[in-house]
């Protein structure tokens, strides 16, 4: 393989080994990046020794020894080599001194016999002093500008040029009934992809996931068997024709552990539908009402209008509780109570498209290569093989909007509209796979080894306004602050949330005085007494953060948004094991206390722990005080439900725009930019060079200085990576 070693901006170059042109290099000792002054230490006199607590890179100062010039050349031509290198050597220092200047110079190399080319960033290139022009001979031998140094600061290593990215494969998948869904084949083996609408993430974290799906032909009448048992591809509804109407029922079936709603269908269309048009559209089953409901439907990627499931490969529904919803009005039914007839004897979640034909026989929609799902997870994964390189690689993250209304009249959210605030972070997946940031207020769906509970004057109540179904409800005696409820952690899991976080709760009260209502958190560590007894000490406790958002007019509000309220920084310890708490289990809690006028009520959604420890970055929209100033992250629906027009957010921690720490920008369907978004990190983003690893995601919608968020906000997203090497590639 042919060496390569040369300086260009993509169309201009200098080859430092092209003999052709007369340039030569030899003897080039390639440089490694150190840390910044040693890297940053702390001592003690107390103890020997010395510990490194931070590491930053260097810039690597690289010296070519080059020659230029040859017998066939004239000294012209010697001289406009060495112009040309000139040339890049400025635009190269011009780049990172301008704002407005594009153009990128860069180091590209490989060696003979290596596999893998490898390209670095210029900052800045000189040559110290030219080679002897006037002495005799010059220009009559092979090396005419000899003994040179081309001295050049350089960034990493990178496994692309500058400006550009590798797309990185992702993926989701989590396990329900004994049932694999997400980024699956149809065998429900984990497929990443790299595609930019198949990757869902939400903004919750739940268990309960599809389980049943049946069609229906309402007039022969006559039922599938359950969809989900079926061998893919399956048809999604009956073969209508002559003025038919069918439906089709998604469900979970209530009999289950960590039941409970959802909000969201995702399909991979096969064969698209033609002539089914709208009957009575989506539903969910009144639990109270006894009967079937229209939901707020947010968007539905499968509707082309007049044509339901008719847009082919993976599309999504999306809805939240309807206007009309009271707290607990969505419930199990079961299907063979509810219709009657030949109906499944299943009792469930349900929710249903009711459908017909336009007088023509429909063609019959399918599902291809993997089973319906709903999302339930707020993260992306990506596996161990897509991470590369020897230091942490540059990163570009895309986050497209699947939800969020523009109708909104920018007074409150209109169905989880409009995303103004998006928590990002990355964990390593070795630090444990069982971790999730968010923690139902529920005594249902959460990980296994976190158990909760209630404490006087609060309870559990049914209500499909958050995630698990299930949420604390606190009924304020007019005491002040008062313990509501807790978390705690069994000693198997707490190591894996030994780390430090942003402590978040989503809470909302009905009082139209929200002021009166406030919360607080006190982390609590176990201390024992040998056998007198078994006590707990407070380790920290937050500020109390009082509630700001007037959501008791029931007819106006979205009923699952809740107010998302910052607790502050929070550090989980590493737990110390006696034989006492390893024996029995908890020795870590997190305490949440409430507090309300009396007789009204605080209730819990979850809490939420974004982990800051590796990185996070805060994305906040700049907005004005007219509806009309707002840049959100947002859908715009050109149709009745279906949104082609979305818009994304990208986060480039260097790969498109190396000279800038990080660029966070909201951008149209197509490209065109719409605004810069604020960016609050502890960290330049980076996807780590090893292991499996999760992006974490939290979103909210902005309310004046305040924030709503709740369960309905979902995205795709869709990622890039320029891994760093310190040294040649090989096959890497």
């Amino acid at each position: 393989m042919t060496a390569i070693l040369k300086i260009t901006d993509g169309v201009s170059q200098v080859d430092l080994l092209d003999l052709r042109e007369g340039v030569s290099m030899n003897g080039w000792r390639q440089a490694v990046a150190g840390y910044k002054g040693g890297g940053t230490w702390q001592q003690s006199s107390l103890s020997d020794g010395r510990r490194l607590v931070d590491k930053r890179f260097m810039n690597v100062t690289e010296t070519f020894p080059i020659a230029i010039g040859r017998a066939e050349n004239t000294q012209d031509i010697t001289i406009a080599v060495l112009h040309r290198l000139f040339d890049l050597m400025e635009a190269a220092s011009s780049y990172w001194i301008t704002k407005w200047q594009t153009g990128m110079v860069w180091l590209e190399a490989r060696s003979e016999c290596e596999t893998n080319t490898r390209y670095a960033i210029v900052h800045t290139a000189n040559i110290p002093q030219i080679a002897e022009l006037y002495a005799p001979g010059v220009f009559n031998n092979d090396a005419a500008l000899d003994a040179m140094s081309l001295v050049i600061e350089r960034g990493h290593w990178t496994e692309a040029a500058p400006g550009h990215g590798i797309p990185v494969e992702l993926s989701a998948m989590e396990t329900y009934d004994g049932r694999n869904l997400g980024n699956v084949d149809s065998a429900g083996v984990r497929e990443p992809t790299v595609e930019t609408n198949q990757v869902f993430v939400g903004n919750k974290h739940n268990v309960a996931n599809i389980t049943h799906i049946y069609h229906y032909n309402a007039t022969v009448p006559a039922w599938s068997g359950n969809l989900m048992t079926a061998a893919l591809p399956y048809a999604l509804t009956p073969a209508l024709a002559g003025g038919q109407v069918g439906l089709t029922y998604f469900g979970i079936d209530s009999t289950l552990a960590n039941d409970g709603p959802f909000t969201s269908l995702i399909f991979d269309i096969g064969t698209a539908s033609a002539n089914l048009v709208i009957d009575r559209g989506w539903e969910y089953y009144n639990l109270i009402g006894a009967g079937w409901g229209a939901m707020n439907l947010i968007n539905d990627d499968t509707y082309d209008a007049p044509d339901y499931l008719s847009h082919a490969g993976i599309q999504s529904v999306h809805f939240g509780p309807a206007i009309s919803f009271g707290i607990n009005d969505w419930g199990p039914g079961n299907l063979l109570a509810i219709l009657g007839g030949a109906a499944p004897n299943v009792t469930g979640w349900w929710a249903r498209l009711s459908y017909q034909d336009n007088g023509a026989a429909i063609t019959v929609p399918t599902q291809q290569n993997r089973d319906i799902y709903t999302v339930t997870w707020p993260y992306t994964e990506l596996q161990a093989d897509q991470a590369a390189g020897n230091i942490n690689a540059l990163s570009k993250l895309r986050i497209f909007a699947e939800t969020g209304d523009s109708d909104s009249s920018g007074l409150l959210p209109s169905f989880q509209a409009q995303t103004g605030r998006l928590f990002v972070s990355l964990r390593a997946l070795d630090r444990g796979s069982n971790f999730s940031p968010y923690i139902n207020a529920s005594d249902t769906q959460n990980p296994t080894g976190i158990t909760t509970s209630v404490f006087a004057a609060s309870a559990y109540i049914n209500t499909s306004f958050v995630p698990s179904g299930r949420a604390v409800e606190y009924t304020s005696a007019g005491a002040g602050l008062v313990k509501s409820w807790n978390v705690a952690w069994s000693a198997s899991l707490i190591d894996e949330y030994t780390g430090k976080y942003r402590l978040f709760a989503r809470v909302r009260t009905d009082d139209s005085v929200p002021s009166d209502s406030s919360i607080q958190a006190k982390l609590s560590l176990r201390t024992e007494y040998g056998v007198a007894g078994v006590a707990y000490n407070i380790y920290w406790t937050s500020d109390e953060a009082s509630l700001n958002i007037d959501l008791s007019n029931a007819a106006q509000q979205d009923k699952d948004l809740f107010e998302m309220l910052d607790l502050g920084e929070i550090e989980l310890p590493a737990p110390v094991k006696t034989l006492l708490s390893e024996e029995t289990g908890n020795n870590i809690r997190l305490d949440l206390y409430a507090n309300a006028a009396t007789g009204q009520t605080v209730l819990f959604c979850d809490v939420i722990l974004v982990p800051v420890d590796e990185w996070v970055i805060e994305l906040l929209e700049h907005r004005n005080a007219s509806p009309g100033g707002r840049h959100p992250l947002q859908l715009w629906k050109d149709e009745q439900w279906y949104s082609p027009n979305r818009r994304y957010f990208s986060l480039d921690a260097g790969v498109s725009v190396p000279k800038e720490f990080v660029r966070a920008n909201l951008h149209e369907t197509n490209g065109s930019f719409v605004a810069n978004w604020l960016s609050v990190k502890n960290n330049r983003p980076f996807i780590a060079p090893s292991g499996a690893q999760r992006l974490w995601f939290l979103a909210a919608s902005r309310y004046g200085s305040y924030y709503l968020s709740g369960q309905d906000t979902t995205f795709t997203v869709a990622l890039d990576r320029n891994a760093q090497y310190l040294g040649p590639r090989g096959d890497q």
